[in-house]
């Protein structure tokens, strides 16, 4: 009795002198939030000097000063109560009792490790990011929306329900997180549970998920961009233009390698698979990629105003082996010729006959809009008429226009085909679209000439893709060797801009 009374004041003092530290360590540490505090609002104001703050924002700021005033020390307290269940659990006690304080130890132990974690977080300023990032995402919304307003009134055709069309469609864009959401959810038991990505185009993806997934949308139309985005109108950053024979996972990879800024998306396809599209993601948004809008046919047209009804005998699934559904939604489909009409016969209602008018509508709303060309492995991208009309449109305007192909070998395989497109050999699904195209070109032998130059001349696409692969190759070298000294006219062959 005597020897455990002995321990047992030895275990009081040491438990006094610990709590007593504790307090002494919560005290300087409030100390220090108070003075971390006042710094943190300097470099605030010092950063975002001279900016109008909405209400939103402010009331921000007072969550990070309450949060460092007030629940730091209610993160600390966790420390001596981790200190108290644990001198309650003192060797020799026997019972019930015993099972109640070890729980009790385990839990304040638990809960001291997560708020003094918190509470570094706290001190670090992390949580500032969100209110920057608030603030951005607001800065830019109402540029854009200024922009809207100015390109709205400035922007005719002269026909005034033809412009309402376009500029419906240009509001169309889809984020790259909306994007990998829908690509996560294909081959589960709610949509396409068959899907294989290395089987699968965007043609089956269109019959089998997205036109299924956007037929009972409650916005004001059936595009699955609007039913992704949630109605929201989203003024997309680039317009993709990728034929719809391409595996649907190399269009997801494509635009996924130009946020990143990859030149081939080849190495991208095995991140979009299992765990490793999570880890894809996560490196997306600390690039601030992930919210990065994309123009895509397949998500932006209403297929429920156009094309869902109507599947050919060709239109096999290739892992099923049977026909695409067609659609029993039973709205009115509208063709290029579909009344209403303009003068010149074009369908005033038809969303597949406005998209060089929508690409001259886009590159005057946001500075900077540019196309991304996503090319299929065999390149039959090229031999499409709407791509290569998508492609020509882009490079008069002098959009800034970027190839993402699968593989520089791929590139060494049909390179040599490029320098003889002839807009006359081009094919396409509806060949009054073909039609269509060749009507608006008055000089095709201009037109091939212009479309030589855009591809293998200097400067051209093939050029710039190459310049641009080979620079990254250089520097991934360097970073691999670990060599920080290097000539960059040897990296970029003397003509770096």
């Amino acid at each position: 009795g005597g020897a455990f009374r002995k321990s047992a004041k030895w275990l009081f003092a040491l438990l006094a002198m610990s709590v007593g530290s504790s307090l002494c360590v919560i005290v300087g540490l409030v100390s220090v939030s108070f003075r971390r505090a006042y710094f943190l609002a300097v470099e605030e104001a010092d950063q975002n000097a001279g900016l109008d703050y909405s209400p939103e924002l402010a009331q921000q700021a007072v969550n990070l000063a309450w949060k460092l005033y007030i629940f730091a020390p209610v993160c600390l307290i966790w420390i001596p109560l981790a200190l108290l269940a644990t001198w309650l659990d003192l060797p020799g006690k026997k019972g019930t009792v015993n099972y109640f304080t070890e729980s009790l130890m385990h839990a304040a132990n638990s809960m001291m490790l997560i708020m003094v974690c918190r509470y570094v977080i706290l001190l670090t300023g992390d949580c500032r990011v969100s209110v920057r990032r608030l603030w951005t995402l607001r800065k830019n919304r109402a540029e854009t929306d200024q922009l809207c307003m100015e390109a709205a009134s400035a922007w005719t055709t002269g026909h005034d329900e033809w412009d309402e069309k376009v500029r419906e469609l240009a509001g169309r864009g889809v984020t790259i997180r909306a994007l990998l959401e829908f690509y996560q959810r294909l081959g589960t038991s709610k949509l396409m549970p068959h899907y294989c990505a290395k089987e699968h185009t965007t043609a089956d993806v269109v019959r089998q998920a997205i036109i299924p997934m956007s037929r009972s949308s409650k916005w004001s139309n059936s595009a699955l961009a609007t039913v992704l985005m949630r109605g929201v109108e989203t003024v997309p950053h680039q317009m993709v233009t990728h034929t719809w024979s391409n595996k649907f996972s190399n269009l997801i990879g494509a635009v996924v390698a130009h946020a990143l800024g990859a030149p081939t998306y080849e190495e991208i396809l095995p991140r979009l698979e299992g765990d490793e599209i999570h880890a894809l993601r996560s490196e997306l948004y600390w690039k601030d990629k992930l919210d990065d809008a994309y123009w895509i046919c397949a998500f932006a047209v209403d297929q429920h105003a156009s094309i869902c009804d109507t599947v050919f005998p060709k239109d096999v699934d290739p892992v099923i082996k049977v026909t695409h559904p067609e659609c029993q939604c039973g709205r009115s489909k509208y063709r290029s010729a579909t009344s209403p009409t303009r003068p010149d016969g074009q369908s005033v209602q038809c969303e597949m006959n406005k998209f060089d008018d929508m690409i001259g509508f886009l590159s005057s709303l946001r500075p900077g809009f540019g196309q991304v060309i996503a090319v299929d492995k065999d390149f039959r991208l090229f031999q499409r008429a709407w791509c290569v009309a998508e492609l020509y449109i882009a490079f008069a305007l002098g959009m800034p226009q970027t190839m993402e192909l699968m593989s520089a070998r791929s590139l060494a395989t049909h390179k040599s085909k490029l320098g003889h497109m002839r807009v006359e050999d081009m094919s396409s699904s509806d060949p009054t679209d073909k039609c269509l195209i060749l009507d608006k070109i008055a000089d095709k032998t201009k037109f091939n000439e212009g479309l030589r130059r855009m591809m293998v001349e200097e400067r051209g696409l093939l050029q710039m893709w190459e310049e641009g692969n080979d620079i990254i190759a250089f520097l991934g070298g360097v970073a691999q060797r670990g060599d920080c000294h290097f000539e960059v006219d040897d990296a970029c062959g003397g003509d770096m801009a």
